[in-house]
């Protein structure tokens, strides 16, 4: 598409663009005089997949801000959220410029009670546990609480948790990141709080490992058993 781009080939889009997997680009060319400037303020989530918050599931279509911060603001305001956790200096300037960028990256994923991506996708718990684990290691442990403790309405009345595609270690998963996140940060109050949600997991896990014990066959034999 650049190619097309840059060389004039491409036309206009006649119809809104739309991909399955997220995967839709399109460009924009603005000419401008010399001495003109033009600054842009682009939502990143479109209003029909606005993001809805979990209590009140309605649509919340972004806004602009107004007046739009000139990009000096915006750097200044987002390298003092990044620079809130752990300070950390590495000698090799490469590395360091790299784990600066790690930083920043994983500040964008909290979005207050839920870890969000772009495009638009839920998180599933395996990975809940690498990013609050990651957060947690940075200092961001407030952040990593405030997903940590929706886990109870998360929770289904078995005492399961159910990741986007059913996986059987979702639960597991809610479980060890709740541990991490106490390990890491001593979060007594939090633990105290979800000592029912941590029940009713572990008591889930208890019992699906019990039910594959009971339904093995006591006369079946590995396949390498001698005797």
């Amino acid at each position: 598409m650049v190619g097309e781009v840059l060389s004039g080939a491409e036309g206009g889009f006649e119809a809104p663009l739309s991909c399955a997997a997220g995967e839709a680009e399109m460009a924009a060319i603005l000419p401008l005089p010399h001495t003109l400037a033009l600054r842009l303020a682009i939502p990143m989530t479109p209003p029909e997949l606005a993001w809805r918050t979990r209590r009140a599931r309605r649509p919340v279509t972004p806004t602009p801000p107004a007046p739009v911060p000139t990009p000096e603001q915006v750097s200044t305001g987002w390298r003092a959220q990044s620079d809130r956790g752990i300070r950390l200096e590495i000698p090799d300037p490469t590395v360091m410029s790299a784990a600066s960028a790690a930083r920043r990256h994983l500040v964008l994923v909290p979005a207050g009670e839920d870890l969000t991506i772009w495009p638009v996708a839920e998180v599933d718990y395996p990975a809940h546990v690498s990013v609050l684990g990651a957060l947690d290691a940075w200092g961001f442990g407030d952040e990593a609480a405030d997903v940590l403790g929706t886990w109870e309405e998360r929770q289904a009345l078995d005492g399961r948790f159910l990741g986007n595609d059913r996986r059987r270690d979702a639960t597991g998963a809610a479980l060890v990141a709740l541990g991490n996140h106490w390990r890491a940060t001593g979060n007594a109050d939090l633990v105290a709080k979800l000592v029912g949600p941590v029940a009713k997991g572990a008591n889930w896990i208890d019992r699906r490992a019990s039910g594959r014990r009971h339904r093995i066959d006591p006369s079946c034999r590995w396949p390498d058993a001698r005797g």
